[in-house]
């Protein structure tokens, strides 16, 4: 009796093991283990008044990764921000006419391009706030699946026609896997702790 008790629950165990295991990964960037710190009143703010976003990746970490990478690295956050974002019901300036008008005020876009240019270039795109996703630590024990990469992200909304700061959030956690794994999941929870757009 004893035998035939205990056989279908340790296959009950080992289903449920399988399974944990299997989802281990997703549960992860899903944000199951670590979510977005929200600061400010995201609730409250009112997000009709921002129609059209320019999205502005930027790289402070001191990591040494060369040209094109770091370019693949701040592309893949962009692209991730711009998805959500427009999920959300918000229109996004296009990336290349905000390189053109960085190019035309000469402004080096990056690291180098501060808040304050970023406005006067969100202006000239006619967008109502900017979004500012920065990069602040990023590194990987391995280039393969087993590696551990740890991510640090801030992201703020800056009004454009008050220059000032109406929300912000930031993210810090380690997650098994490569930066390519790890990245655009992340991304993706920061830039969807902001609010959805509400009609005017």
């Amino acid at each position: 009796m004893k035998s035939n008790y205990l056989t279908p629950l340790a296959i009950a165990f080992m289903t449920l093991l399988c399974a944990c295991s299997t989802d281990q990964w997703s549960e992860r960037l899903t944000g199951s283990v670590s979510e977005p710190v929200v600061q400010g009143q995201p609730v409250n703010l009112d997000t009709h008044r921002y129609a059209k976003l320019v999205i502005l990746v930027r790289n402070a970490s001191t990591n040494a990764y060369d040209q094109n990478r770091q370019a693949g690295i701040l592309s893949s956050i962009d692209s991730a921000a711009t998805e959500v974002l427009l999920s959300k019901g918000y229109a996004i300036a296009e990336r290349t006419d905000l390189d053109k008008v960085v190019k035309e005020m000469k402004f080096q876009q990056g690291s180098g391009l501060t808040d304050s240019d970023a406005v006067s270039a969100g202006k000239m795109l006619n967008a109502q706030a900017l979004m500012v996703i920065t990069l602040n630590r990023l590194s990987s024990t391995s280039n393969t699946s087993g590696g551990q990469t740890t991510i640090d992200i801030a992201a703020k909304l800056v009004d454009i026609e008050t220059a000032s700061t109406v929300w912000q959030a930031s993210y810090s956690d380690s997650h098994v896997g490569t930066i390519d794994d790890c990245l655009k999941p992340v991304a993706h929870g920061i830039v969807r702790s902001f609010p959805p757009a509400t009609p005017k």
